[in-house]
């Protein structure tokens, strides 16, 4: 039995050696196929020991063996270290003393007949099996090959955590392989287990692993992917990816969704998509019209704290259309819509004031007057001007002129606050909307601004300061008003009366029934 047991072991290792080979520019490949080799080393040199009965024949399979028993848990460790990505970590000296040990007990064991250094007693017992008593070294040397496997096993434990689906199952396989025979290592070492009823209690060690293993590449293929960098690109996009079931369960977030989306650790894991912040609506209706890209914009938070984004859902179907889930991308455009809506506002502000330019304030102005006929609410507006301001330039510089100009609007938009909206038409001349004001009330309005204009002090640039007024003309909306045109040459032509007529004043557009 013991010998069908070791042929079937060998049996396996070649099947492995040959998968391996099959993968052979794979990462990990060429330490996969040196462990199958030892270990296919070590199952026909066990079953050669079963298979014969003299002592020195059994004692030459038994140090054949050796070679897969001392030299395969480098195999394990460097397998480890290359599935993981983690070689780079070793020194030279580290992997030089790892190789020495396992190379100095071959030779010791090979030249123990000439100093029993390894065995104290070789001899076969009642049931004709080999028995080797083992000295200390030979325990301190073999110690050290069990560490390096649990070394290696520490490795792949480890990188667990870093892995996800198939990519776990198939490291998990990886473990229990390499773990068995290390605990049976121990147990035998330790004198727990005794394995002396067997042929090759060596063989019996490995065999356990080799069919884990042997599994875990039929049902897993391992090797045949490269699960760590692929993990690891996962986390390492800047783009969000999130992985949903087809019950709409977040199954998984990259690091780039939770900075995104402010999520901490595996908080959301698990969590149907309706039970987070985001528009589930929009991903289940993904999931029920099965699209092959559904992409939308959405937003989370308020205020200054609002971020914007854009998902781009593709469902996961089966060959037979069945829902498996969906892969989600999520891109922060937070950033991107800032930029665009600072050049928005730019495009209709003025640089000088802050407040709108011309483009800026009759396109508030077109809108405010189509809600005011809309609503049947009145709308006045006023049109102002700076007096006399070619003076302050030619008197005072530009400089001067230009702190002017900012002065007069600081002093308008004091006076109002955000009654309407305020804009620069070009030069020294403004232009204000008062949406729900009367005739009547525009022109008191009108009366405050030019009052608190009068007031304001403004440094020449020479150590002197001067003052300034300012002339306005008023309109309010009319029936027959079709667009903002009408209403401001009405305003206008009340401004070029309020000129005419000695400046610091304010005058209703034609025909005169503001102030009535």
């Amino acid at each position: 039995m013991t010998a069908w047991l070791f042929l079937f072991g060998g049996l396996l290792s070649l099947t492995g050696v040959a998968y391996a080979y099959s993968l052979r520019k794979m990462p990990g490949a060429l330490p996969l196929f040196a462990l199958f080799a030892l270990t296919g080393l070590i199952m026909f040199a066990s079953g050669r020991e079963a298979a014969l009965v003299g002592l020195e024949d059994k004692l030459l399979w038994r140090n054949i063996q050796q070679i897969g028993y001392l030299y395969a848990p480098l195999a394990l460790l460097w397998l480890a270290l290359t599935y993981t990505r983690e070689g780079s970590r070793l020194s030279r000296q580290t992997l030089a003393l790892t190789l020495a040990i396992p190379t100095a007990g071959l030779i010791l064991v090979y030249t123990d007949p000439l100093h029993h250094l390894m065995r104290t007693k070789v001899f076969l017992d009642e049931a004709g099996m080999l028995v080797a008593q083992r000295t200390i070294l030979n325990q301190a040397i073999y110690g050290f090959t069990l560490l390096v496997s649990l070394v290696g096993l520490f490795v792949l434990v480890r990188s667990v955590f870093y892995t996800r689906g198939v990519q776990r199952r198939q490291l998990l396989y990886l473990i229990a392989g390499m773990c068995v025979p290390s605990m049976i290592a121990l147990l035998r070492s330790t004198g727990v287990i005794d394995l002396r009823g067997y042929a090759s209690s060596i063989g019996i060690t490995y065999l356990p692993g080799l069919v884990i293993i042997g599994w875990g590449m039929f049902r897993y293929h391992l090797f045949d992917s490269v699960p760590f960098p692929r993990n690891r690109l996962f986390d390492m996009m800047s783009e969000g990816i999130l992985v949903l079931d087809g019950e709409g369960r977040l199954q998984d977030l990259n690091g780039a969704a939770r900075r995104m989306l402010r999520v901490d650790g595996d908080e959301w894991q698990g969590r149907y998509i309706s039970d987070t912040p985001l528009p589930s609506e929009r991903w289940l209706a993904a999931h029920r019209d099965r699209v092959e890209i559904a992409s939308f914009d959405f937003a989370l938070g308020e205020g200054e704290d609002e971020r914007q984004f854009t998902a781009k859902i593709r469902p996961i179907l089966h060959r037979n259309r069945a829902l498996l889930g969906s892969l989600s991308v999520l891109t922060d455009r937070t950033e991107e819509r800032r930029r665009e809506l600072a050049l928005r506002r730019a495009a209709v502000t003025d640089g000088l004031t802050g407040i709108y330019n011309r483009s800026g304030f009759i396109a508030e102005l077109t809108c405010v007057l189509e809600t005011a006929r809309e609503r049947g609410t009145p709308l006045s507006l006023l049109v102002l001007d700076i007096d006399s301001f070619k003076s302050v330039n030619d008197r005072f510089g530009h400089l001067t002129g230009d702190r002017t100009i900012r002065a007069f609007a600081d002093s308008v938009r004091t006076t109002t606050g955000e009654l309407g909206p305020f804009g620069r038409i070009g030069g020294e001349e403004f232009a204000l909307a008062l949406p729900g004001l009367s005739a009547g009330e525009a022109f008191e309005c009108a009366e405050r601004i030019r009052r608190g204009i009068v007031g304001t002090v403004i440094a020449d640039g020479h150590g002197g300061t001067f003052g300034i007024t300012a002339s306005i003309g008023a309109a309010t909306l009319r029936p027959d008003d079709r667009t903002f045109e009408s209403l401001y040459s009405r305003a206008d032509a009340g401004l070029y009366e309020a000129k005419r007529l000695g400046r610091n004043a304010t005058r209703e557009g034609v025909p005169s029934t503001l102030h009535a």
